[in-house]
């Protein structure tokens, strides 16, 4: 069991390791770093988002932003898409503790369900359709192309 366990830490060092030596991946991490910076600057709402373990990720993220665990701080305003339902329903945004600044009001709990239902649409279904002004534009794109290169 300790050589498992031995084995796991080195991977995890390993890809640490890796990312240390990536600089265009720790440039777009120190950009969405900024962009999380102005995002609350601005008094907004950072929403974290995740799909199975990515999406307890977004839990525990969303939990380091309104917790005061290593020191005492104003809690940062963040939720997790589909989770914290207390957080982003608490009334009384004056009160203090670390949910509290987090949370919207019903009239600002809407307006996020109308911005993520707006993202949503923007993001479609997933397939790839063309809607009727498109089709024929295809279809006089395609003429052009010779019949051997659709192969």
């Amino acid at each position: 069991m300790q050589k498992i366990i031995q084995e796991r830490l080195e991977e995890s060092i390993n890809v640490k390791k890796l990312i240390l030596k990536d600089r265009q991946l720790i440039c777009l991490i120190e950009e969405i770093v900024n962009n999380i910076k102005e995002v609350l600057l601005k008094g907004n709402k950072v929403i974290f988002a995740g799909n199975g373990g990515s999406f307890a990720d977004s839990i525990h993220l969303t939990a380091e932003f309104v917790s005061k665990f290593n020191f005492d701080r104003k809690p940062l305003s963040a939720i997790a898409l589909g989770a914290n339902n207390s957080i982003i329903t608490s009334i009384d945004r004056a009160m203090y503790g670390s949910d509290q600044a987090a949370s919207v009001s019903p009239m600002g709990f809407r307006q996020l369900v109308g911005a993520v239902r707006k993202i949503e649409k923007a993001m479609g279904d997933g397939n790839m359709t063309m809607n009727s002004k498109e089709i024929p534009i295809a279809k006089k794109l395609r003429s052009h192309i010779p019949f051997e290169s659709h192969r």
